[in-house]
């Protein structure tokens, strides 16, 4: 991976010069400023180890006996949220790479309405709880019905299902989380329009991805992101955004592209992989 990054960053930097984005590469800020964060997470994932076998026969007797695609993931999160035992640790858990990022202070998230679509095993929610945020301006959405009782437990609201049946008020965000999911997420362009809808004017939409994505599922005309390169499923996120804010009525930027890794627990075991954010703000 550090191989391939070296070779995308010319690239990527002059992509975004030329569509007059931001750039910013986190991977040397993540290993200074979250090294006790990460080495904290590696010891933990080491001794989980022995519950591999376990959650890996549960996830084997799905395969098996689902056929649909987004019925087998639902149930594969629900194994791994309800045993504890997924976990993630990213760039926007560490302070100053978050501020990074999103370009909003840690100290001004008490302010706002917080959306959280992916929510997943919630550390994020963590972080933003113990950054100050009031458990009620935070909502959280996962297809999981375990990942929203574990964030039902941390006395945060939540909704099991997708951004698009949570029939939620326009404008209604002031910060938009899409939480690294969009590989399998069967109408990603229903998504994104749902993201622009309910982020407020001046508010900002973050989204964390694998790019290119590897889509789990048979793509569709819902299917922006094609898998194929970096700048090419960026390209087509961006231009997907622009174009559901114009028949919303609004306009959106993409003022940021961020580029690392992330760490993820899971019934594959402890693995690093890829995590670009894309940073869309909300034009008043």
């Amino acid at each position: 991976m550090k191989f391939l990054l070296n070779f995308l960053h010319p690239i990527l930097k002059l992509y975004a010069w030329k569509n007059n984005i931001d750039y910013y590469d986190f991977e040397h800020d993540f290993k200074k400023s979250g090294h006790v964060l990460i080495d904290k997470f590696i010891q933990k994932a080491q001794g989980k180890d022995k519950l591999l076998p376990l959650i890996r026969e549960g996830i084997l007797k799905i395969d098996s006996s689902e056929i649909n695609f987004e019925t087998k993931q639902r149930k594969v999160y629900d194994l791994e949220y309800g045993e504890f035992h997924y976990e993630f640790l990213n760039a926007l858990l560490v302070d100053d790479i978050f501020e990074s990022i999103a370009g909003i202070l840690k100290g001004q998230l008490h302010s706002l309405l917080i959306l959280d679509v992916g929510a997943g095993s919630g550390e994020l929610e963590g972080f933003l709880t113990n950054a100050g945020c009031p458990h009620s301006s935070i909502f959280c959405i996962d297809t999981s019905s375990a990942s929203i009782e574990r964030i039902n437990g941390m006395r945060i609201r939540g909704y099991a299902g997708t951004l698009s049946e949570a029939n939620i008020k326009d404008n209604s965000f002031d910060l938009t989380f899409l939480s690294y999911f969009i590989e399998y997420d069967v109408a990603q362009s229903d998504t994104f329009l749902n993201a622009v809808n309910v982020t407020r004017p001046g508010g900002k939409i973050i989204l964390e991805a694998f790019l290119p994505a590897h889509i789990k599922f048979t793509t569709n005309e819902k299917t922006v992101s094609r898998g194929l390169f970096l700048i090419d499923d960026i390209d087509k996120i961006k231009k997907n955004f622009f174009m559901h804010a114009n028949k919303l009525n609004k306009r959106c930027t993409l003022e940021k592209i961020s580029i690392g890794y992330r760490w993820v627990y899971s019934h594959y075991g402890l693995c690093k992989l890829p995590s670009v954010f894309l940073t869309f703000t909300m034009i008043r």
